[in-house]
Parts: structure tokens; C-alpha cells; sequence
């Protein structure tokens, strides 16, 4: 989700298209396709389209508020808070990382295709 979040706020890096436009892509894609999923799935899917949480991952509040659900409904422990202190305290360091990973990925998949 870290990672998520880098990719969000650098993301006209990385692609021509707005990544709202983007966001709305893969929400129409989501719903075209509800019915494929597993329940657990379409049980949250409306929430997440309707709260744009993959657009809000390019805010550190957007970061938290993911954490924080995911502690409600799953074994994560409720640590969002903690967690977006040390992201916050690491977060050039942690931009960098993601700067390099990222570039690797995008090597990989030119090499691929």
C-alpha cells in the first residue's frame, strides 16, 4: 500500500493518462465484471469505487483510511496511525525505494513483451 501510494502521487510519471481516468477505467471494468468475483470481493467493491480508494492512495490520509479498514475487517492489527508516522518519517527515503523498484518493473515488462 506504501508502494500504492508513490505510484498514485508520481503517477503522471508513468502514464499519459489522468489517473482519475484511469480509476474510472478499472472501476468500469470492476463492475462489468462484479458477478465473476467472490462475494468477499463484491462485498467491499462498492465501497471502494464509491470511496475512489485507489485515487486517495496519493494522499497519506487516503493511506491511513485503507489501513484503518483493512484492521476492521481482516487480521491486520490496528496500527495505521503507527504506520503513517514511520511512512511520513521515512517517506523520501521510502520514494526513492520505490523510484528504483518501479523503474525495474517497467525494464521487466519492456524485456517481457
Amino acid at each position: 500500500m506504501v508502494y500504492d501510494h508513490y505510484l498514485a502521487k508520481n503517477w503522471e510519471h508513468y502514464s499519459s493518462v489522468p489517473l482519475s481516468t484511469f480509476v474510472n477505467q478499472v472501476h468500469a471494468y470492476f463492475i462489468r465484471h462484479y458477478f465473476t468475483f467472490p462475494n468477499r470481493v463484491k462485498g467491499f467493491l462498492p465501497f471502494l469505487v464509491k470511496s475512489r480508494r485507489l485515487e486517495n492512495y496519493k494522499h497519506i490520509w487516503g493511506v491511513e483510511t485503507s489501513l484503518s479498514i483493512m484492521s476492521n475487517h481482516t487480521s491486520l492489527p490496528a496500527k495505521s496511525a503507527c504506520a503513517t508516522k514511520i511512512m511520513l518519517e521515512q517517506y523520501e527515503a521510502l520514494n526513492a525505494e520505490f523510484a528504483a523498484f518501479f523503474e525495474e518493473v517497467q525494464q521487466m515488462v519492456k524485456d517481457h513483451l
